[in-house]
């Protein structure tokens, strides 16, 4: 391409917003000064900013729209203003983990590690260990990320009202809570209720205890393959199970994957635990017309008989055309069926 100085703003805005432009190689001195320029190129390189005039780079007020486009612009701002704390506010808002970039000054700085933690969590990790370690941070850091747990110390992960604190906003930090915490019950109820899943972080005991079980699986039904094996074979436990999420089905035993309103039951909350069903379901008429009529791609786990028989492929083909790919042979050439495809 022929020199910089011929590429005038107007073009360079145009080849900036089609993404064809290397601010690099081709920005003039001119460029490198013009405001609106050097803002557009931040917003798709964090690397631009230092190919901006000095000028621009020790601008307040420009480095401010420059970090609040891209917070990794910080990078390059004056060593000045890379310690000013409304520019790295502004920075650790667009991403908490530019935390690691910031000066050893503001690192240790109490409303900008706040401020980073709220957007992202594990931004606690780049916090100086002596300030991991600060229970009264901890606790406001966990009200807006319980991931900061991770990052504590034995002795927070110990503290009752720490944990607490950080499950009350992620029930699956249960995980780096103390053994002792994992046995207690009404942490674990709170964190089963955010997350049921959270119920594989909980003490064995727990995961046998009725009322716990119960509580993570309304939450979602996939906690079921975390629960004591005497509750994966209590049908009135899977049919709760399976009907708030149906491929809760997986975890449950083979009696009940061969009992009709267990499976229909799943099939009707989600197509797609047709897989789970028993052979005999499978073969099933009415339990295969609910699945593809909630899910038609489901139609691949029915039988090859109810993959031949036209009301079931009708019922796939309408919730979705693409499903005529796991009907027989014949029924792909019906020219009912046929009129669904895309």
């Amino acid at each position: 391409m022929e020199k910089v100085e011929r590429i005038d703003r107007q073009l360079a805005l145009k080849l900036l917003e089609d993404r064809n432009f290397d601010f690099k190689k081709l920005a003039s001195e001119e460029l490198s000064n013009d405001r609106e320029v050097v803002l557009e190129a931040v917003n798709q390189d964090e690397d631009a900013l230092q190919y901006a005039s000095q000028e621009l780079r020790n601008d307040k007020e420009f480095v401010l729209e420059a970090v609040r486009k891209n917070g990794w612009s910080l990078k390059f701002v004056s060593k000045e203003l890379q310690n000013d704390k409304d520019v790295v506010l502004a920075a650790v808002r667009y991403r908490g983990k530019i935390l690691e970039i910031v000066s050893q000054e503001l690192k240790n700085d109490k409303d900008v590690i706040i401020e980073a933690v709220k957007v992202d969590g594990d931004s606690f990790q780049f916090v100086i260990k002596a300030l991991q370690n600060d229970k009264e941070l901890v606790l406001e850091a966990c009200k807006h990320s319980g991931y900061v747990l991770r990052y504590v110390n034995e002795a927070l992960k110990k503290d009752r009202e720490v944990v607490f604190e950080a499950i009350k906003d992620k029930g699956e930090v249960l995980q780096y809570a103390s053994k002792e915490l994992q046995n207690d019950k009404e942490l674990v109820l709170e964190a089963v209720k955010k997350n049921g899943s959270s119920l594989a972080f909980a003490c064995k005991e727990l995961q046998k205890d009725k009322e716990v079980v119960l509580e993570a699986i309304r939450q979602t039904g996939c906690a079921l393959k975390y629960c004591n094996e005497e509750f994966r074979k209590n049908r009135d436990i899977v049919l709760e199970a399976v009907s708030v999420t149906g491929m809760a089905l997986a975890s449950t035993t083979k009696e009940l994957k061969n009992d009709k309103e267990v499976v229909l039951t799943a099939v009707r909350q989600s197509g797609v635990a047709l897989i789970e069903a028993s052979k005999e379901l499978q073969n099933d008429k009415e339990v295969v017309l609910a699945a593809v009529s909630n899910y038609g791609c489901s139609l691949q786990y029915a039988s090859k008989e109810l993959r031949n028989d036209k009301e079931v492929v009708l019922a796939a083909v309408k919730y979705d055309p693409y499903s005529i790919e796991y009907a027989s042979d014949e029924l792909k050439k019906d020219e009912e069926i046929k009129s669904y495809k895309f």
